[in-house]
C-alpha cells in the first residue's frame, strides 16, 4: 500500500494517508506514568492552562467539582503514585488561585482552587502523552495551548506569566512536509 498526495488530501501537517486502517502501521507503546514530575501553569484574561507533566500517559482520571470557600476541581491521577511536583503551585489568574498536590495510596490527587466554582464550567480535561492538560475558561491562549499540547500546532505565546516558578520549555512544532509534484 501507498501514501498519495493530492490537493484535496493535504492538510497542515503534511499528506493525508489514503491507506485502510488495517494497514496502519500499529502505534509505539507508551509508557504508564507512576510520577508527577510538575505543574505548568499559563493564564491569560480569558482562560488558563495546568498542564499536569508526568513520566508517561495517564492510566486514568477522576474529577469532581467541589463548592464552598474555595471552589475545587479536584483530579485523582489513577495509577500515579508519587509526585516531586511542588505541594503548592500559586497561579493568581482569573479562573484559579492555585494548585495543590498530593500523594494518596495509589493515586496524586491535584486540587485546583477558585473563587467561585463557576471558573470550572467550562473545564476541558485532557489526556497527552506526557500527561494532563486541564483548560478552564477559552480565548485564543488556550486554544492554542490544547492544539499544542495534543501535536496539533505550535506552543502558544503566553500572555501573561501565570505562575513564579519557571515557564515550562516549548512544545515541539509539527513539522510540514513538502508538497511532492
Amino acid at each position: 500500500s501507498s501514501t498519495r498526495t493530492c490537493r484535496r488530501c493535504w492538510t497542515s501537517a503534511g499528506p493525508v494517508s489514503t491507506e485502510s486502517p488495517a494497514a496502519a502501521k500499529p502505534a509505539a507503546p507508551t509508557r504508564v506514568a507512576t510520577k508527577l514530575v510538575a505543574v505548568e501553569p499559563q493564564g491569560s484574561a480569558d482562560g488558563t492552562i495546568v498542564r499536569l507533566r508526568t513520566d508517561g500517559t495517564v492510566a486514568g482520571v477522576e474529577s469532581s467539582v467541589m463548592t464552598g470557600s474555595p471552589a475545587r476541581l479536584v483530579l485523582d491521577l489513577s495509577g500515579v503514585s508519587s509526585s516531586t511536583a511542588p505541594a503548592v503551585t500559586k497561579i493568581d489568574s482569573q479562573q484559579v488561585q492555585r494548585v495543590r498536590v498530593g500523594a494518596h495510596e495509589k493515586k496524586v490527587r491535584v486540587v485546583l482552587d477558585a473563587s467561585d466554582a463557576k471558573s470550572f464550567d467550562q473545564r476541558r480535561i485532557l489526556p497527552v502523552a506526557d500527561g494532563i492538560v486541564v483548560a478552564l475558561g477559552g480565548g485564543a491562549m488556550v486554544e492554542q495551548a490544547i492544539a499544542a499540547a495534543q501535536g496539533e500546532g505550535p506552543a502558544p505565546v503566553a500572555a501573561a506569566p501565570a505562575a513564579a516558578q519557571p515557564e515550562a520549555a516549548p512544545a515541539p512544532q509539527a513539522s510540514v512536509a513538502a508538497k511532492a509534484a
